[in-house]
């Protein structure tokens, strides 16, 4: 029975005023029938204000365009669950948890509905800030990775900075000889620009993996965020062998793309430490992108390390755990809150091929289903 056909309606509305919640009963002309007090206080309108209004009228028509398709599903016969965010000065929004139940009269037939709502601003406001502190201590994680590579990529870059001095120089020696080849010259400057390139990528790796931007989303290809953590990784280690396996075909995944190639980046680095315990041991990581259950990819990283040891899998993802001296034990954990931001999932475990080590895979969904892919080896 609708509110407006109780014999007590006093008692009604003090039992709706003492319910933790906003309460309102909405008719199928998309009229107010009722409100409880807590609904009024919610939109700043006294009773009297609300009941007999259209929704739209009530709200206003910014607030109604994000809610007219729920009220349609609920006065079609629908039960509506769904949170919204209510615009509202000064720029914080009203987060409202709100569930729309149908009600039907003796003919069965829809006459209107309940709207229940609660008020989870807070509980949004404090994930928002969640992830703003996950942020800046992934961009701390990050400068530290870098601190550590420092050495190794001023290596790197040294090395195709020298190679320019020598083709330029060998082009003076020519030119300067009064007989230069000029088929040759142009052979040593290509070389000179080709070796320029090369140190532009890899200062532009650096700088964008350990640059601090907000969180952005955006489709990107996983291929290319793999890619470009193990080349981050080879120019850290000239040692280790990076043997990379991916699916010809593009795997796009929506998501923050420094944040996902910093999780790559740390489940590698915690392979090759693995790796370095090992006096004798290989220096070859296996990574291996494909296609997982449909609807998700994955991404394998083989070591051939110490293994996990005793420790269980699940206690490697905690924060401030690390079997590592004057370790952190930040950034599996950091790995892990990334990964299940974006909707997806990591675990570490041990081999189970034969070889000694670990295997960690980490699991994002496809932005799109894809089909027929092929897969080609790189280094």
């Amino acid at each position: 029975m609708t509110p407006d056909r109780r014999d007590d309606q006093s008692e009604f509305d003090l039992l709706a005023d003492n319910v933790p919640a906003m309460l309102a009963y909405i008719g199928a002309d998309e009229r107010y029938r009722f409100v409880n007090e807590r609904y009024s206080e919610a939109f700043g309108q006294a009773r009297g204000q609300i009941i007999g209004r259209s929704v739209r009228e009530a709200i206003g028509d910014a607030w109604y365009v994000l809610v007219h398709e729920q009220i349609a599903q609920a006065l079609a016969g629908s039960h509506v669950d769904f949170e919204i965010a209510f615009p509202r000065p000064p720029g914080k929004p009203l987060w409202l948890a709100v569930i729309h139940v149908p009600h039907r009269n003796d003919a069965g037939e829809v006459d209107g509905f309940y709207a229940f709502a609660t008020d989870v601003t807070a509980r949004h406001e404090a994930e928002e800030e969640i992830r703003r502190q996950r942020g800046r201590l992934a961009h701390a994680l990050r400068v530290h990775t870098a601190g550590e590579i420092a050495t190794a990529w001023a290596h790197e870059v040294t090395q195709p900075l020298n190679a320019i001095t020598n083709f330029v120089g060998a082009c003076i020696r020519r030119i300067r000889s009064g007989n230069p080849d000029p088929g040759r010259l142009l052979e040593l400057l290509d070389a000179a620009s080709e070796q320029g390139l090369r140190a532009g990528r890899i200062v532009h790796r650096v700088r964008h993996f350990v640059r601090a931007d907000e969180s952005k989303r955006s489709e990107a290809d996983l291929r290319d965020i793999v890619r470009d953590a193990c080349a981050l990784l080879e120019a850290q280690s000239q040692s280790v062998a990076v043997e990379l396996e991916l699916p010809k075909r593009r795997l796009p995944v929506h998501c923050d793309y420094i944040q996902v190639q910093q999780a790559c980046m740390n489940l590698l680095q915690n392979a090759l430490e693995a790796m370095a315990k090992e006096e004798n041991g290989s220096r070859s990581i296996e990574v291996r992108v494909a296609r997982a259950r449909k609807g998700f990819v994955e991404v394998t990283i083989l070591d051939q390390g110490v293994g996990l040891g005793p420790t269980p899998d699940n206690l490697a993802f905690d924060s401030f755990h690390t079997t590592k001296p004057g370790g952190l034990g930040l950034g599996l954990s950091i790995t892990k809150s990334i990964v299940e931001a974006h909707g997806g999932s990591v675990a570490l475990s041990t081999r189970t091929d034969g070889v000694r080590g670990a295997s960690a895979r980490l699991r994002l969904p496809l932005a799109e289903d894809l089909h027929g892919e092929g897969t080609h080896r790189g280094r």
